[in-house]
């Protein structure tokens, strides 16, 4: 069994899988799936890869410790400012889904919602979701887990800006200095738009994608204000191979990344100037 631990409160996908790459073999190991708030079990309906689990099971553990990082960093802001929490929390769009709602363990309730919200509305309510997310193939398993990570990255955004709002608020009330600007993280349309004029050769996303390049390659060109050049491991699913799939993952795997810039920024102003409200950051593990 191998158990992978958060070494802070905003770990990113390369340090956690740094220490579990030496398991991602063939023949896979066995593993068990551990209960993570936004991952369901089994978690590709229908079919599995264990490699492609792991690698779940990374951006769950880094999910999981975001949701308990922005709950730590939000709850004592509440208690300056006043007002009931499931107020105060944005909801994930088209739908009653909260942060409370995200760290209550129940992954299956999480992609029904989500699930009838793009039913009713169409996938275009959820701007940081591929449209579509393969260009020459559909596998609805994949493509399933791969929206719901994407819809949680955009709404870790939007729960971000209301971290951001209650520390003006909070530094008003005790007349200290404010937090400052943060960084922006990229909209999908820009990191196409970026991606497109590095690669001009290329007529569309999709064409660059299949093109051949390693992903590892592609996201090598970009380069954001206020952001890190970007790593993705190589190879990313040691023994699997779809350039489509692997970008995808890519994808949202450097939106995660993108989140610790500015959280980093609260989580140091906070522990600098507003640290008498006792803020405090459990690190969690994960066993499988």
């Amino acid at each position: 069994m191998i158990t992978l631990c958060a070494n802070n409160p905003l770990p990113t996908f390369k340090s956690l899988y740094d220490s579990v790459v030496d398991n991602l073999k063939f023949p896979p190991i066995a593993i068990e799936i551990p209960t993570l708030p936004t991952l369901k079990t089994p978690i590709y309906e229908g079919f599995s890869n264990t490699n492609m689990e792991i690698l779940q099971l990374i951006q769950g553990l880094q999910d999981f410790q975001f949701q308990t990082t922005l709950m730590a960093l939000i709850q004592p802001l509440v208690s300056v400012v006043g007002g009931a929490l499931e107020d105060i929390l944005p909801k994930i769009p088209h739908t009653d889904l909260t942060l409370i709602d995200l760290l209550a363990s129940n992954p299956s309730h999480i992609y029904d919602v989500i699930a009838a919200a793009i039913a009713e509305h169409g996938l275009g309510i959820f701007p940081f979701v591929p449209k579509p997310m393969f260009g020459s193939f559909s596998i609805p398993a994949i493509e399933a887990v791969n929206v719901v990570k994407m819809v949680v990255r955009g709404y870790y955004i939007a729960v971000l800006n209301v971290i951001s709002s209650l520390i003006d608020q909070v530094t008003d009330i005790l007349e200290l200095a404010g937090l400052g600007v943060l960084p922006t993280i990229p909209t999908l349309s820009a990191i196409t738009a970026a991606l497109m004029a590095a690669f001009p050769q290329f007529d569309n996303l999709s064409a660059l994608i299949q093109s051949g390049i390693g992903i590892q390659d592609i996201f090598s060109m970009l380069l954001f204000s206020g952001f890190p050049p970007i790593a993705i491991p190589n190879p990313l699913i040691p023994s699997f191979s779809s350039h489509e799939i692997e970008f995808q993952e890519a994808l949202s795997i450097i939106y995660s990344d993108f989140l610790t810039i500015p959280l980093a920024i609260i989580i140091d102003f906070v522990q600098d100037t507003l640290g008498m409200l006792g803020f405090s950051f459990p690190l969690l593990c994960i066993s499988f």
